[in-house]
């Protein structure tokens, strides 16, 4: 099952969990240099979701 699942978005789960955690201080620090003017939620959901897309290329690698 952790194949498949990381066949689907394209990283293993650790790897995946590291490149939330980046986001996420990516994006705090881009709501705090916006002066706090922007919704790190809607920013955090954006880039979350294109995740997969992002991975993708790398789903043949993990699955080898």
């Amino acid at each position: 099952m952790a194949r498949e699942l990381a066949g689907r978005v394209g990283l293993r789960a650790e790897h995946r969990g590291e490149a939330e955690r980046l986001l996420t201080r990516s994006v705090d620090e881009e709501v705090r240099r916006g002066g706090g003017k922007l919704d790190a939620g809607v920013l955090l959901a954006r880039a979350l979701s294109a995740m997969d897309e992002w991975t993708a290329p790398a789903a043949e690698e993990y699955a080898a």
